[in-house]
């Protein structure tokens, strides 16, 4: 088994999708084999977007969560 950070080509059917719901709404995600958290929203992310969430009014624009796993993208 290979770590998660090891870089990779993903062909289109390596990535799967998954659901999880926070905050009352349900979100889908899209992953594959290689990320960190790939089955799941690991705890620094639904912190993160709990934040952004809660405080929207501070953001003008598009936010990403880069450089942990699949990353988390609010719109």
């Amino acid at each position: 088994m290979r770590h998660y950070f090891v870089p990779s080509e993903h062909k289109a059917e390596d990535y799967f999708e998954f659901s999880a719901e926070f905050m009352g709404k349900r979100f889908t995600f899209k992953s594959c084999p290689d990320v960190f958290s790939k089955n799941e929203l690991d705890y620094g992310s639904l912190v993160l977007v709990k934040s952004i969430i809660e405080n929207k009014e501070c953001f003008s624009d598009k936010i990403m969560d880069m450089c942990c796993g699949y990353g988390s993208i609010i719109e």
